[in-house]
């Protein structure tokens, strides 16, 4: 019986520790504030992003937010969670390659659901004004030069926090 207690005790110790090795990951998703500089001087992506977010009453923009929405809403959170969830596996199995791959894959389809945001019904932007068609010559949301929306971007920084 002590045989059996101590290897059960030791698999448990390594499942710890596997879990704990995941934990170190993140899957960073969104516009990195240093490489998102525009064509125009002024402004970053980032911090448009930030405003768009956010919303400026200040220059009557309304709030229109992107990342956080589009990654939570139903079918796209579920998709990222069966990401997590294969890395996870993957990482019990001591399948650290697979795992990181996995994790990259939530990378990518998160970035996918945030560009398609954009053009997503469920958004519920508020539409533009008048005045802000006829100025751009469209009435696409923050869609203008799509540099915006081109900067999402994720990385997975395996460093640990």
């Amino acid at each position: 019986m002590k045989v059996s207690l101590k290897t059960k005790v030791n698999d448990t110790i390594k499942v710890i520790n596997k879990i704990k090795n995941l934990e170190k990951i993140d899957v960073l998703v969104g516009v990195p504030e240093e490489t998102t500089k525009r064509k125009e001087d002024g402004i970053t992506n980032a911090q448009l992003v930030a405003i768009h977010t956010k919303g400026s009453p200040l220059r009557n923009i309304p709030a229109r937010p992107i990342i956080e929405p589009a990654i939570t809403a139903i079918g796209n959170k579920e998709r990222i969670a069966e990401d997590l969830k294969i890395a996870g596996q993957f990482m019990l199995e001591g399948k650290s390659v697979e795992a990181i791959n996995a994790l990259h894959a939530a990378g990518i389809d998160a970035t996918n659901m945030i560009k398609l945001w954009f053009d997503d019904p469920r958004n519920n932007w508020p539409l533009l004004q008048d005045a802000t068609i006829q100025r751009k010559g469209s009435d696409a949301i923050l869609i203008d030069s799509a540099q915006m929306r081109n900067s999402i971007t994720y990385v997975v920084n395996a460093e640990g926090k």
